[in-house]
């Protein structure tokens, strides 16, 4: 189904391997343990066809084998962070061990094995609200993966170095499924801080790698000289088109991608592509992917800005509930809650969420154009802005921000900065300078966090 004999052997052959922190194995002996594990799932009624398994999914081989497994017998999956230790979802039949490949809270009597088809349930990252049960086909998914591929041109030429969980939608569709479908080298990382990808690099030798905005922030200070990859793929944010054009020096060229949970990968560039091109634009469209923009009218020095709408192939069904029944199926067309634009060329912009899109002293300010501008400024990390209860200019805005290590900023220079930079009223009420931001579980900003800060701040 994924690992076919035909891939197996180019893979093999080109000598690819599958690896994590601790082993390596090669294709042909991947789709051994599989098999293996396929077959002690099948000794079990709550890994029936049909049934749903509720997977704590870890960076490693093993996490990889019980995925692929699961997938081979037709189970369905209910993707969890490793360290998750909530409940298990009730329309489960079992939670899997990976590391033992041993089930607890096994619950058959009370769940119907009357799935046609596998599915994969992903929770949405809850960054801005509450997190939801994404459903989407086993099917649906690779073949979104498979777009994926082809946009990154991935092949037995490559190794690809994954250091984002891969039970999240952009480290399962994006990174660890297109590189077992391209026969490419693999090695996934426990971690993903940035003395962790510097010692995978040097045990495998990547030439792809899929990361975080944060990571490469991290990364670009202990980077001592140029190592060039032929692609780094970015995703859950991006980065400035000044901080790209240092870290494409010391790394190689950088390739956005758009996605979500609900349509997987939506838009990406090719690493080949023009650097000007990249930096500044996400890229087209995947192939089965459209997108439209819902402009209110066309802006006259370029193209018309407005919430972003997908139709997919390889979409999602819908979200579910507690029973793992779609209360909400998808829309035709799914609103992913950003502002975009698309360029003459095809590509997409992404300029920011719809909701943080505001008025202040009558006048339109996108959160994306602050936050640009301060990690622009020198000796700034990371910056995360949001908005805040009312002031009497409008809706209240507070930009938090992390220092580079080394770096003396202090928040009364980048309010200097925000001052001759941005227009008036788009300089933020309040900047405040924290040690770390704090993360969910897919590596995002924890934004909801913040808001409760920025609320107590804008009230005293």
């Amino acid at each position: 189904m994924l690992l076919t004999e035909d891939l197996i052997a180019r893979a093999d052959a080109a000598d690819r391997f599958v690896a994590d922190d601790g082993a390596q194995l090669s294709y042909s002996a991947l789709a051994d343990r599989v098999a293996e594990t396929a077959e002690t799932l099948a000794a079990h009624d709550w890994a029936a066809p049909g049934r749903a398994v509720a997977l704590p999914l870890t960076n490693d081989l093993a996490g990889i084998c019980a995925l692929l497994a699961l997938f081979q017998r037709s189970v369905s999956v209910a993707l969890l962070p490793a360290d998750d230790d909530g409940p298990t979802p009730a329309f489960c039949s079992a939670r899997l061990d990976t590391a033992t490949m041993s089930a607890s809270d096994i619950n058959t009597s009370d769940v119907s094995p009357d799935r046609e088809e596998p599915l994969v349930y992903l929770r949405t990252s809850g960054s801005t609200g509450e997190p939801k049960w994404v459903v989407i086909t086993r099917d649906a998914l690779i073949l979104n993966a498979d777009g994926v591929r082809d946009r990154m041109r991935l092949g037995p030429d490559d190794c690809v170095l994954i250091p984002v969980p891969i039970y999240h939608m952009y480290g399962l569709g994006a990174a660890l499924l297109p590189t077992l479908l391209g026969g490419s080298s693999l090695r996934v990382a426990s971690r993903g801080d940035p003395l962790s990808i510097l010692q995978a690099e040097r045990a495998v030798n990547p030439t792809m790698a899929y990361m975080i905005p944060s990571q490469c922030r991290a990364l670009q200070p202990l980077r001592r000289s140029p190592r060039h990859y032929r692609g780094i793929v970015i995703a859950t944010g991006r980065l400035s088109p000044e901080f790209a054009e240092k870290f494409e020096e010391m790394n190689g060229p950088v390739a956005g991608l758009y996605g979500s949970s609900e349509m997987g990968a939506i838009a990406a560039a090719d690493p080949s592509t023009d650097a000007d091109r990249r930096r500044r634009e996400i890229g087209p469209p995947l192939n089965n992917v459209q997108i439209s923009i819902e402009a209110d009218e066309t802006e006259e020095d370029g193209p018309a800005t407005g919430p972003i709408f997908v139709r997919h192939g390889a979409g999602y069904m819908g979200y579910a509930d507690g029973t793992g029944t779609i209360s909400a199926p998808a829309p035709e067309q799914h609103p992913t809650g950003d502002l975009g634009y698309i360029n003459e060329l095809g590509d997409l912009n992404v300029v920011g969420r719809a909701d943080n899109r505001i008025k202040r002293d009558g006048l339109w300010v996108l959160l994306g154009e602050i936050d640009a501008c301060l990690a622009d400024a020198a000796g700034v990390a990371e910056v995360a802005v949001v908005t805040a209860g009312q002031t009497r200019r409008g809706v209240g805005v507070v930009a938090y921000f992390v220092v580079e290590r080394g770096a003396d900023v202090s928040e009364e220079d980048l309010m200097h900065h925000c001052r001759d930079t941005l227009p008036g009223h788009a300089v933020p009420d309040q900047i405040v300078r924290i040690k770390a931001f704090g993360r969910l579980a897919s590596g995002k900003t924890d934004l909801r966090a913040l808001k409760e800060d920025a609320a107590e701040r804008i009230a005293g």
